[in-house]
Parts: C-alpha cells; structure tokens; sequence
C-alpha cells in the first residue's frame, strides 16, 4: 500500500524535488503540496482573472517571484476574500466527521474526498 508522506511539503521517496523552481521555500516542487501549488499557478496562467495575476503567476511558474509575493498583489486580494468566503461556506455546511475527513486529506496532501479519517478511501466525504 503507497502511503502519502507524513510531511505533504517534503517530496515523497523516489521523486526528484528539484523538478522546477520553489514556489515556496519551505515547499518542495516534488511534494503534493508543491504539485497542488504548481496546478493552481497553471489553472491562474489561462483563468478569466486581471492580466496582473496571469503574468505574476507565469513569473511564479519561472521561478522569478514567490507565490507568497501573489498574497501581496492588489489585484489578487478580491479572489483571496471570495476564496475564504467560498472555504467557510463550504466548511459550515458539512458535518463533523466530514470536516474531519477533510482536514485529514489536506494534511496528508491529498485532494479533499480521497480519504478518510480511518484511512480508507473510496468515498467522497465532503463532496457536494
């Protein structure tokens, strides 16, 4: 059984944590968190969104700037509220061993839903 590494900012065994530029310094690129963090810079090149967010997350992607540079980006700011707002709604509306189930997927680095807090998978628990 593949088990999803205890840290979701460290590179799993086997992987190269070298495979592009830190986004973040305390993330490696090859970890899953680093990966989720890389598809979220990619999703923000191409989004209906300020032409500023798509170039700052290219220069993000090249390795030029630092995603934690994007939390000071004017323009990012009203995705960041709507983002947070969207999060609390999303969290309010499910029940506590949902919550659970997803406050466990995040820590391992697993998308919400593919786990459970027994540590078995199979189930969309949180998804609506």
């Amino acid at each position: 059984m593949n088990e999803p590494p205890l840290d979701p900012t460290t590179a799993p065994n086997g992987s190269d944590p070298s495979d592009g530029p830190r986004m973040l310094p305390t993330i490696d690129p090859g970890s899953p968190t680093g990966r989720m963090l890389r598809d979220s810079m990619e999703r923000l090149r191409f989004a209906p969104v300020d032409p500023a967010i798509q170039r700052f997350a290219q220069d993000v992607l090249d390795g030029r700037r630092s995603a934690r540079d994007m939390m000071d980006l004017p323009q990012f700011q009203p995705l960041l509220e709507k983002a947070g707002q969207s999060l609390q709604e999303y969290l309010a509306a499910m029940d506590p061993a949902e919550r659970e189930a997803f406050r466990v997927d995040i820590r391992a680095g697993r998308p919400p839903g593919t786990g459970r807090p027994d540590g078995s998978t199979g189930g969309s628990a949180g998804a609506r």
